[in-house]
């Protein structure tokens, strides 16, 4: 309730001229609430143009980089290939994605939880990949039970790119305010861009 909260101020209250941080939202709920969350809240401070540090663990975040506004870093973690530890941080900011996709399993081989558990959280990983990819989600806990897929990723895609593409419109549209506003604009040059626009918007939307 106090994220949600403080959350719901930071929404409210965010403008350009802001500095957000925000660690960890939505490690509280399923992944697939959490994922949805954290992407909805991005997108709305994408739109305000607060300058955000948004750490999570979630990958699929990732994607908001399609906005010329985001940029992804990672925390650079060498793999010492079975030396004592098994894993040197370097504490060194990198451009990019995590590249790593089992960064959490070789951490946990690399401690004292039992390999049993970690051969096992293996193979329901190897088994999520197999089935497609988007969020999983796992039916119950007994071994050899099924795994199912609850997103239909090509869908997502879908919908990632139509939200994109409005938001984009959105920032346009703004410019085009804020440039008439400071300056006599002639609107026949106006009209032709505003027709402009729309045919490319609607263009890109359709191909979705």
């Amino acid at each position: 309730m106090v994220e949600c909260r403080e959350l719901a101020f930071i929404l409210k209250n965010a403008t350009s001229s802001s500095l957000v941080i925000i660690d960890e939202l939505g490690r509280g709920t399923s992944p697939s609430e959490g994922v949805g969350l954290c992407y909805a809240v991005c997108e709305s401070l994408i739109e305000k143009g607060a300058i955000t540090f948004f750490a999570t663990h979630f990958k699929e975040l990732c994607r908001l980089d399609a906005y010329p506004s985001v940029e992804n870093r990672h925390m650079k973690v060498v793999d010492t290939k079975g030396a004592v530890g098994g894993l040197k941080y370097t504490h060194e900011v990198c451009v990019g994605e995590l590249t790593e996709h089992s960064y959490g399993l070789k951490l946990c081989e690399n401690s004292l939880m039992p390999m049993s558990v970690v051969d096992e959280a293996r193979r329901i990983r190897a088994d999520l990949v197999q089935r497609g990819g988007g969020t999983m989600t796992v039916t119950t806990m007994h071994k050899k039970d099924t795994v199912v897929d609850n997103e239909n990723e090509d869908e997502l895609d879908r919908v990632e790119a139509a939200r994109r593409e409005k938001l984009k419109l959105i920032h346009r549209l703004q410019q085009v305010v804020a440039e008439d506003t400071a300056v006599d604009v002639d609107r026949a040059t106006l009209s032709t861009y505003l027709h402009l626009l729309k045919t490319n918007i609607t263009a890109a939307l359709q191909t979705q």
